[in-house]
């Protein structure tokens, strides 16, 4: 479906609610800042302290810095409803690498991170991406694992003084009309 302002939104019903799943705007800027600070420093505290958190983003993002980081040549999803207007975001770089993956905390578990991973893999294979990686929270280890992922390594580091870590993982995209990999396979190497 074409919206008024030209942009391609395709309309999905989650779990308990329906979702619109469209490309970043320049107007979705604050919204996207909004949404970052409510997934880290609500819904991660599932996961990591509120020392980690408040590690991870110590303030809220402008929605300049936003808009910057999202208009750099990555492409950017996000999640909308009618009601709540953008409830969560993902986004791929043009070498697979997924940066963010961020929803607010009341969709978790309704189907709205599925929704925009699902855009961006369609999107990574039509691109041609082989390989998309991610370093991912504890929440979004979870997600991606179930995506297919792979663990490749647990990273733990210090941020603004305070123990963190993360996952890195890694999917291999199968070629279109490729068979699938089976479970347990043997992969090509990830490289660097």
């Amino acid at each position: 479906m074409r919206t008024a302002k030209g942009r391609s939104t395709v309309r999905r019903s989650v779990g308990r609610m329906e979702v619109s799943v469209r490309r970043y705007a320049p107007e979705d800027a604050v919204a996207l800042a909004t949404v970052m600070w409510r997934s880290v420093r609500v819904g991660a505290l599932a996961d990591y302290s509120g020392a980690q958190t408040e590690a991870w983003l110590p303030a809220p993002r402008s929605a300049e810095g936003m808009h910057r980081w999202a208009s750099d040549g990555r492409t950017v999803f996000v999640t909308t409803t009618e009601a709540d207007g953008v409830v969560g975001y993902l986004d791929v770089e043009a070498d697979g690498h997924i940066d963010h993956l961020d929803r607010v905390p009341e969709v978790t578990g309704a189907g709205v991170a599925g929704a925009l991973y699902d855009a961006l893999e369609r999107l990574a294979r039509e691109a041609g991406i082989v390989r998309l990686r991610v370093e991912a929270s504890e929440a979004a280890r979870r997600f991606f694992t179930k995506r297919g992922f792979r663990v490749e390594e647990r990273r733990d580091w210090e941020l603004r003084g305070v123990p963190i870590h993360n996952d890195a993982m890694s999917k291999v995209l199968e070629a279109p009309g490729a068979p699938a990999s089976l479970p347990g396979a043997a992969s090509c190497p990830s490289g660097p």
